[in-house]
């Protein structure tokens, strides 16, 4: 058997040191690639609709707001949920919307929502740090929607101001659980 140096020792054991290293490395790197794309699949959301209206001087009263989904999975649940953006410049507590649904078999559905937007002390329920505040007002966590098809979901301020200073957007948003 032949002896080795003590310098090609320390190589050759340096060599073992760093191969071993680097396959520590690659298999963290492989673990890492793997719980990131499991982390976006099941974070991922299906955006059924995701529509705002964006209001530069407030929501004049005659503007109807249009938000259109197809439903392709009836088996499914939905959330869906209100977001709205509002300034200091919004005098009320609350907010009145008028809605009128549009099935796929062309039966409609009106109803009236109300929004709370600031406690008796006029506290904003909404998130932010600035004059404006956002707000979520989610109108089922898990709706389920019978018709295969084209909904329309059509929305009018029931305020009575004209127009409806502060409201700087509101979006409808359908996200498939």
């Amino acid at each position: 058997m032949m002896e080795l140096s003590p310098l090609m020792t320390l190589l050759v054991l340096m060599t073992d040191i760093l191969i071993v290293g680097l396959m520590k490395i690659k298999k963290l790197i492989l673990s890492s690639v793997v719980m990131m794309t499991v982390m976006l699949f099941t974070s991922c959301k299906h955006y059924v609709c995701d529509k705002y209206y964006y209001f530069e001087e407030g929501w004049p009263i005659e503007d109807t707001l249009w938000y259109n989904f197809n439903i392709d999975d009836t088996d499914a649940r939905y959330k869906v949920k209100f977001n709205l953006r509002v300034s200091d410049e919004y005098k009320y507590r609350n907010m009145f919307l008028f809605t009128k649904t549009i099935f796929p078999d062309n039966v409609q559905k009106i109803d009236t929502l109300q929004f709370i937007l600031s406690d008796e002390e006029g506290n904003s329920y909404g998130k932010g740090m600035s004059a404006n505040k956002e707000l979520e007002f989610v109108i089922d966590e898990a709706a389920q929607f019978v018709q295969h098809g084209h909904y329309s979901l059509e929305v009018l301020q029931g305020m009575r101001d004209n127009p409806l200073e502060g409201v700087n957007s509101l979006g409808f948003v359908i996200t498939q659980n």
